[in-house]
């Protein structure tokens, strides 16, 4: 097992595991677990997603690599809102290490090729994101990576309620397929 840079959990070259040394509620993106499987594969590990929250909003995650998908617009207010409460130091940025380009996701969903790009806001993340289905992909510690980058953390007015409703629910109006059946079968 060697440490993962800028990370906070180990991985084993022979097996390809992760070890995480803290409990999923305690991670640095603060997952709540809601003990639902799902039927659709990360795309990272090819391990079954799980239901979980992101303070009250439904997402779903990897139980193995810890990362997480969850619709744009729902990623977007749950930025803000964590950018808003958060107390810690500003964290120091570190660069992006460029080969996270070179990563190639498939969507969980549609299974069409994911783009790799920087977020384009505080905090220095790569993220994979899937434009016909608004979906991004977060690999562990990103979301804590965005939260505690130096900025401007003003709240943004928005109409925006956080549920725990179905991510299916959260996804856009105008999707054909029942998303719901997607993530929970």
């Amino acid at each position: 097992m060697t440490p993962v840079e800028g990370r906070n959990y180990l991985a084993c070259g022979y097996c390809q595991t992760f070890h995480f040394p803290m409990e999923l509620e305690d991670s640095a993106d603060r997952i709540t677990p809601l003990y639902e499987r799902g039927d659709v594969a990360c795309p990272v590990c090819c391990e079954q997603l799980v239901a979980g929250a992101f303070d009250k909003v439904r997402i779903v995650y990897c139980h193995r690599c810890r990362g997480v998908l969850i619709p744009n617009e729902v990623f977007a207010q749950v930025v803000c809102d964590r950018r808003h409460q958060y107390t810690g130091a500003d964290a120091s940025p570190v660069p992006i290490d460029r080969h996270q380009y070179e990563r190639r996701l498939d969507c969980p969903l549609c299974q069409g090729q994911m783009e790799v790009h920087p977020y384009h806001g505080p905090g220095n993340a790569v993220i994979d994101s899937c434009a016909a289905c608004h979906l991004l992909w977060l690999d562990q510690g990103k979301l804590a990576v965005i939260e505690g980058a130096p900025g401007q953390r003003k709240p943004v007015a928005s109409s925006y309620q956080p549920s725990l409703r179905p991510i299916a629910a959260q996804a856009s109006e105008d999707t054909t397929i029942d998303l719901l059946d997607l993530f929970f079968g």
